[in-house]
Formats: C-alpha cells, sequence, structure tokens
C-alpha cells in the first residue's frame, strides 16, 4: 500500500525520555493555570531545568493529557480529567498502558514506527538507527541528520527498554520511565541488545477494547475480523505485542465482561469477527476503574482515635492500609500529592511518635513507674496493658 510522505516528528523531546512523576506535575500545573507553556516560569514552578520543561510539554501532548489551545500553549484533555479523580499519580498500570497507546498511534513520530512497521528479533541500537533513517528516507517529507536519528532511538530505548530482572534497580533513581513497567522492549545485559517482547502482566481488559474500538474509527466501521487484530496498522497486534492465542483469549473476556454493552464475537463463514460499541476510550478508562471499584485517588492514612499513634505506617509496605478520602468526601482532610509526600509525611509521624514514647520513659522513671531494669519494665509494662486490654472488653483478670 502506498502512503504519502508526511512531516516527521524529531527532536521535541529534547532528547528526554518521560520520567517518573513528570505526568503528575504536568497534570497539577495544568488543573493550577489552565494552560501549560514550557518557559523558564513553569520550569521554576516545576523544580525543572528549561529544557526538562520543554520536553513535558511535549510529553502532555503527546501522551494525551493535553491538546494545543488557540494560542498556542496546552490545554487539558478530556483523558486528563478522567485520570485526574482515580489515578492523578500513576499508580495504575492501566493509566500507563493509555499513555502508551496515545504514543504508539502518534503519526510520523519514532514510537508510532517503532510499533508498527519495525520487525526482526533481538537488535542493537545501530541496527535499530539504520531502520529509522530508511523509514525516514522513504515516508518523511523533511530531512535529517544521523545524529538526530540516534537521539530518537536512544530516547526511545530509554524510555521503554526494561533492565534484566537479575540486575539491581536503584528504588531513588528518578530518571526511570514509567514505560518501562509495560515489559514491552527488554534490553539483555549479556549481549547489550534489545528485543520487542510480549508482556508478562495481563493487558487490562479496557486498553485492549481501547485500541480496538480506534481501530473501528479508523476504518469507520464497527466490526473487525479477528485476524485484522493482528496484522493491521495501530492494531492490538502490534501496539500491544499480543499474538493471534492472546487476542483470541481477550476477545471472549471482553465479550463476557461487557456483552450487555454491544461487545459481540460472531461468526461470518469462516471469519471471526468482534463488533465494539461506540464508546470513546475516555469511556474504556473510566469503566476499568468502575470496574476493579476505584472512584477517588487521595487517600489518607486511617486514625485511631483511641490511641496516639497513627497505626498505617506500613503503607509503604502496602497501599491498601489507606481508605479513600478527599477534600470533597470529607472537608479538612488534606490532600498528599505523590508519594514523596506522603513518605515525608510518615517520618514526621513517626518521630513524633518515637519522640513521645521516649518522653513517657523518662516520665516514668523519674516518677517511680519502674525500677530501671529492663526486664521488670518490660513486664511491669505487659501487665498494665493487659490490664488495660481486659478493662475495655468488660472482663476481670
Amino acid at each position: 500500500m502506498n502512503r504519502e510522505k508526511s512531516r516527521f516528528e524529531l527532536g521535541r523531546h529534547e532528547t528526554f525520555p518521560l520520567r517518573e512523576g513528570w505526568l503528575s506535575k504536568g497534570m497539577t500545573r495544568l488543573a493550577e493555570k489552565g494552560c501549560f507553556e514550557g518557559d523558564l516560569e513553569t520550569a521554576d514552578a516545576l523544580g525543572i531545568g528549561r529544557n526538562m520543561a520543554k520536553s513535558l510539554r511535549y510529553w502532555l501532548e503527546a501522551s494525551g493529557l493535553a491538546h494545543r489551545a488557540e494560542g498556542g500553549g496546552l490545554e487539558p484533555s478530556a483523558l486528563n480529567s478522567a485520570v485526574a479523580a482515580p489515578d492523578p499519580h500513576f499508580e495504575y498500570a492501566t493509566s500507563t498502558w493509555f499513555i502508551h497507546l496515545n504514543l504508539a498511534r502518534r503519526p510520523a513520530s519514532v514510537w508510532n514506527w517503532f510499533f508498527n512497521d519495525f520487525r526482526g528479533g533481538p537488535f542493537d541500537r545501530e541496527t535499530g538507527v539504520e531502520a529509522l533513517m530508511r523509514h525516514i528516507r522513504t515516508y518523511a517529507s523533511n530531512k535529517t541528520t544521523l545524529t538526530g536519528v540516534q537521539r530518537e532511538v536512544a530516547c526511545l530505548l530509554s524510555a521503554y527498554s526494561a533492565p534484566p530482572a537479575n540486575e539491581k534497580v536503584d528504588p531513588e533513581d528518578y530518571t526511570i520511565s514509567p514505560l518501562r513497567q509495560l515489559g514491552l522492549v527488554v534490553r539483555h545485559a549479556d549481549t547489550g541488545r534489545y528485543e520487542k517482547t510480549a508482556p508478562l502482566d495481563d493487558i487490562p481488559i479496557e486498553v485492549f477494547l481501547a485500541c480496538v474500538d480506534l481501530l473501528c474509527r479508523d476504518s469507520d466501521t464497527e466490526s473487525l475480523a479477528l485476524s485484522d487484530l493482528i496484522s493491521r496498522r495501530n492494531s492490538p497486534g502490534r501496539l500491544l505485542d499480543a499474538d493471534g492465542d492472546t487476542i483470541d483469549r481477550m476477545c471472549r473476556r471482553a465479550a463476557d465482561l461487557y456483552g450487555s454493552l454491544g461487545v459481540q464475537i460472531s461468526l461470518l463463514g469462516s471469519t471471526r469477527t468482534i463488533t465494539m460499541p461506540r464508546l470513546t476510550p475516555v469511556e474504556w478508562y473510566s469503566r476499568h476503574f468502575a470496574r476493579i471499584g476505584v472512584r477517588h485517588a487521595c487517600r489518607v492514612p486511617q486514625v485511631d482515635k483511641h490511641c496516639r499513634r497513627y497505626r498505617p505506617s506500613r503503607t509503604l509496605r502496602a497501599l491498601s492500609a489507606y481508605i479513600p478520602l478527599c477534600a470533597a468526601c470529607r472537608p479538612g482532610h488534606a490532600v498528599l500529592r505523590n508519594y514523596g509526600d506522603r513518605r515525608l509525611w510518615q517520618r514526621q509521624i513517626s518521630s513524633r511518635w518515637d519522640r513521645g514514647f521516649g518522653r513517657r520513659e523518662r516520665s516514668r522513671k523519674r516518677t517511680g513507674a519502674c525500677d530501671g531494669s529492663g526486664e521488670n519494665a518490660r513486664r511491669q509494662s505487659r501487665s498494665r496493658r493487659c490490664a488495660r486490654r481486659e478493662a475495655c472488653l468488660g472482663h476481670k483478670r
């Protein structure tokens, strides 16, 4: 099929791959100002460099969280409003999957080329640069240099390639891209080569349905053959790196979950087809969180009013200890902006509790509440706790 030449998108990311926390910062800026400009004021407000602010402006637009306004700035999109309610800090992989869909479908970009046109097994960086250079010479109306192509491939691999499982990862490394958790590209440490792989974790069914819906809109139809979901451009087989068995399994599961909405699998002769309802990707995104039962994203720790200690400090290991509350649900509760703020807040609470516990122990020793020996002090403290517990339960020792 002949393809018209178009202007290829080069260098707008300023060689910075998408980083952890950037999109939430950009969404906060959009909510506060109503627009986003990649200028020095925005860079100072977000605590990043000026080139990083320009890169963040591109990532907000490419991810579908913002669109261009008439004045040249960026305005929040419908996806931005949908993400802001359940997952403003991108803690769920579903949000990252929808970001990936918008990136991979972006026309005349390195992301669209890699997931649609680049084929083959394991490859090295030089092979990717040569393939992209041939693609630009054939289908791009603008020209570029070898250095520009190398930067595009380097940004792509840095954003998507996950390190091997046996390689240690620094949890405090803020240059890690959230797109790595999708597992679409893996880097082999022994050879230094890269390989496109199928995701190890199950792809959310709403991500698959959003991809199929966009493919139906491209063809202006409501039904597609299952074979088209594997081979066609911008199909789930290419963008999600899913094989035929995976697509067949997801189609059957989609029909089971959303058959009442119009998702149906039918047989026309020897061809199986899938019929989709007219729902936008944003609506599929919202239905995912409605299905798993997540409505609010701002979580504050549970507080036991009968104890001076805030108990859910173990939420660093299990976020389920948080309950969903926000200013709209219960006025007066502060919304924790990001995971770093939560950790800082918990360190402050823990230090306050430790200092208070130390003051009480010193006070008990000064007043003769314990004899100073460790074993007797622990025994007396244990007996007091048991007595208080039984008194609260209405039992006698």
